[in-house]
């Protein structure tokens, strides 16, 4: 992964953070999404202290321009998109009849065309 350019969604915490702490380490460059600014910041001061930079953006995959500011953000700061790991997702821990089409909604917008 020496230098290419990877995009994580999902990055602040979990399987997304493994990811892209991995990638850096393995140096590749990083762009870190996520909703949670403050967790792509953790992570961004967790690299740092390692002397590896990332690009950090806050932003929600379920908003089409969001999902382009993320993409813009490491061509802008690597000149090239090589992978993008669409890791974020969103699981309500809620039984059926407690689910309401309002959540089946956001796990749509999430998982499934914060992907695309």
């Amino acid at each position: 992964m020496n230098e290419k350019s990877c995009l994580v969604t999902g990055a602040a915490s979990g399987i997304g953070k493994a990811t892209a702490l991995l990638l850096a380490r393995s140096g590749a460059r990083v762009t870190a999404a996520d909703i949670d600014g403050p967790g792509v910041g953790r992570l961004r001061t967790e690299l740092a202290a390692e002397g590896i930079g990332v690009i950090v953006v806050t932003g929600d995959v379920a908003d089409p321009r969001a999902n382009r500011a993320m993409v813009e953000a490491a061509v802008e700061a690597y000149g090239r998109l090589d992978v993008a790991v669409a890791n974020a997702g969103a699981l309500p821990l809620s039984d059926v009849n407690e689910t309401s089409p309002e959540d089946w909604d956001h796990v749509m917008a999430v998982d499934g065309r914060g992907a695309f």
